[in-house]
C-alpha cells in the first residue's frame, strides 16, 4: 500500500514493505488503534499526528484523559488546555464565530439551545427536566443571540449573559433554573463562565481532563465537546479538515453524555 499523499503506518509483516495509507481516499476515514497495554498505541497515534502537523494544512484536536501529551503537543507548536477547577484556562461554550460566517442563525441558536438543555440535564442529575424548562431555555437563548444577529455586530456572549437572560424571565421556573445555574456562573465552579483566556485559534489543540474534579467532570466534558463540535463545524464550512484524536477512548465511552456525542460524531463526521 503506497497511497499518494499518505501517512506512514508501519511495516507490512508479510512483505516487509513500508505501509503508506491516505485516509482521505476512504469512504469513511475514521479509525481505531487497537493493541495490548504497552504495545505502542499512543506512539502510533503520535506518529500520525506529527505527520499531520508537519503537513501544515489540517487542524488537529486531541482529548487527553491522562494528561500525557502536554510536552508532545507543545513541541508541535500546539496549545495544551488543562481543565480543572483551579485552572486559568477558560473556554467559553457560548462563543460564536463572526456573524458573517454563520449562514443559518436559527440553526446556530438551536445548537446552543440543545447544548444548554444537555448542560441543565447534567446540573439536575437524577431530577427530570420538566417540559417548560426547554421553553425557558429557548427564550433565554434567543434573548442572548437574536440582538447580535439583528445588529450584525460580532460579540462574545458568555454564560453570564445567559444567566442574566434567565433572571429577566419573571416566572418561578425560570428563577429556579437561574439558581441552579448560578454556581456554574458566579460560584466556585465558574471556569466556563468567563471570556476565554485560551482561544481555539491554534491549529493544534489538546484538552487535558485528568484533573477535573467529580463536581465538575460532567459539565467540563460537555463544554469541551461543545467547543470541539463548534470547531469542527466551523472548519467544515471553511473547507478545513479536522483530525480528532481521543486517547484512552474508554474513559469517554464510559460516560453516557460523552458516549452519545462520540456515537453521533462517528456517524456524522466524514
Amino acid at each position: 500500500l503506497h497511497d499518494e499523499g499518505g501517512r506512514y503506518y508501519g511495516i507490512n509483516q508479510s512483505s516487509g514493505n513500508v505501509v503508506i495509507g491516505n485516509r482521505r481516499l476512504l469512504a469513511n476515514g475514521n479509525g481505531v488503534i487497537l493493541g495490548k497495554s504497552g504495545g505502542g498505541k499512543s506512539s502510533a497515534m503520535k506518529i500520525e499526528m506529527a505527520q499531520n502537523a508537519a503537513d501544515g494544512e489540517d487542524d488537529i484536536i486531541l482529548i487527553d484523559p491522562m494528561n500525557e501529551y502536554k510536552e508532545f503537543i507543545e513541541k508541535l507548536g500546539g496549545q495544551y488546555i488543562n481543565l480543572d477547577a483551579g485552572t486559568e484556562n477558560h473556554i467559553n461554550p457560548m462563543a460564536m464565530p463572526p456573524v458573517s460566517e454563520i449562514p443559518n442563525p436559527a440553526a446556530f441558536r438551536a445548537e446552543k439551545q440543545q447544548f444548554l438543555m444537555a448542560l441543565y440535564d447534567q446540573i439536575l442529575g437524577q431530577e427530570m427536566m420538566k417540559p417548560e424548562y426547554r421553553g425557558i431555555i429557548d427564550l433565554a437563548v434567543n434573548d442572548v443571540y437574536c440582538p447580535i444577529f439583528e445588529s450584525r455586530k460580532d460579540s462574545e456572549p458568555t454564560l453570564v449573559d445567559f444567566l442574566a437572560a434567565l433572571e429577566k424571565i419573571d416566572i418561578p421556573q425560570a428563577q429556579k433554573m437561574a439558581l441552579d445555574f448560578r454556581v456554574f456562573v458566579t460560584g466556585n465552579l465558574n471556569i466556563f463562565a468567563h471570556k476565554p483566556t485560551v482561544g481555539m485559534g491554534s491549529r493544534i489543540i489538546a484538552f487535558g481532563i485528568r484533573d477535573i474534579g467529580e463536581d465538575l467532570r460532567s459539565i467540563a466534558m460537555l463544554v469541551m465537546l461543545e467547543a470541539i463540535n463548534t470547531r469542527i463545524r466551523h472548519n467544515a464550512r471553511a473547507g478545513i479538515s479536522t483530525w480528532l484524536y481521543i486517547d484512552e477512548f474508554h474513559v469517554l465511552a464510559a460516560q453516557p453524555y460523552s458516549a452519545a456525542y462520540l456515537n453521533r460524531i462517528w456517524k456524522e463526521v466524514r
